[in-house]
């Protein structure tokens, strides 16, 4: 069974395992994660990606900033995202009165979104949490808040259409 955090009636995952992590188009970052379910008689998998667009965003190795949305060099990125595979999500934190974010990981990682009104529109989502296996999708923006929808539109490569 899935650990879950309900939040606004919108029950996330928890304990995703990121198979990888990767640079989209321009600041956009995606991580592909990845959980293995067993029953009795069964053992599946469960597929999901998490786009991270349109918004401020900073990652942090302990208390130490390591890279955030402003970062131009391509090296920079696929340094500190390769140490994203194969540790686990273990929580999602969000302020509805900001509408920050904060994906908190093992090993001590922590991935931070932020709206910026000067850049991006109320309507604009900060990330959207893909489930392949379900075919649905969960966003915030500050003008929708926590919502949750089926999707049959998943980005390809990144955000990179």
């Amino acid at each position: 069974m899935i650990e879950e955090k309900v939040i606004e009636d919108i029950s996330f995952p928890l304990g995703l395992e990121v198979v990888q992590a990767k640079r989209g188009w321009g600041s956009f970052l995606t991580f592909d994660f990845i959980i293995h379910k067993e029953n009795f008689s069964e053992k599946t998998n469960r597929t999901f990606m998490l786009w991270v667009y349109l918004c401020d965003w900073e990652i942090y190795l302990g208390d130490n900033l390591v890279l955030d949305c402003d970062e131009t060099d391509d090296r920079s990125y696929e340094e500190v995202l390769f140490h994203f595979q194969h540790i686990k999500l273990l929580d999602i934190n969000i302020n509805l009165d900001d509408f920050s974010v904060q994906f908190i990981f093992e090993n001590d990682r922590l991935l931070s979104l932020e709206t910026d009104l000067d850049c991006y529109e109320k309507s604009d989502d900060l990330f959207m949490l893909f489930d392949h296996t379900l075919g649905t999708v969960i966003s915030i923006s500050p003008e929708r808040g926590i919502y949750s929808e089926l999707s049959s539109e998943i980005p390809i490569n990144g955000g990179r259409v």
